[in-house]
């Protein structure tokens, strides 16, 4: 039970946390930073914003009742899922060619830094709940 809830507790604070960055990388565009050279940070910081929005969206559909859709939409969600790590993958290669743009747009730089960190606790705990939530239905199942 506390595996379960421990899910529950991981799709909430995904929740709240995809809606407070998506906004705050929106706010972050609004301001204009400064522009860097050696790399187009604006964009990247665009395709994290799609990113935030998108997880929000699903993860308030499952709240609301609408999961059964998401189950319908399996293979569209397979997909989706590998769009997710291919984009953050893109713009982690713009951000490793914009070493020089830390000085020349430092708020853009840092919060694709931030962005990338956060992607992968992100990743590792919802592996790591979700093993030990596979592990619980094993369990479960042998009693």
């Amino acid at each position: 039970m506390q595996i379960v809830s421990a899910n529950q507790s991981f799709r909430r604070s995904v929740l709240l946390f995809a809606l407070v960055f998506g906004m705050a990388s929106m706010i972050i565009l609004a301001l204009d930073p400064p522009k860097c050279d050696a790399a187009n940070l604006t964009f990247a910081t665009w395709l994290i914003t799609i990113i935030h929005t998108t997880i929000f969206l699903l993860m308030l559909m499952q709240f609301i009742g609408l999961a059964f859709c998401l189950k319908k939409l399996q293979f569209l969600l397979f997909i989706f899922y590998f769009v997710l790590v291919a984009t953050m993958f893109f713009v982690q290669l713009i951000l490793w060619q914009s070493e020089s743009c830390f000085k020349q747009s430092t708020v853009l730089f840092v919060w694709l830094a931030i962005q990338v960190v956060i992607f992968y606790i992100i990743v590792a705990y919802g592996l790591a709940v979700w093993g030990s939530y596979v592990c619980y239905s094993a369990k479960k199942r042998e009693r």
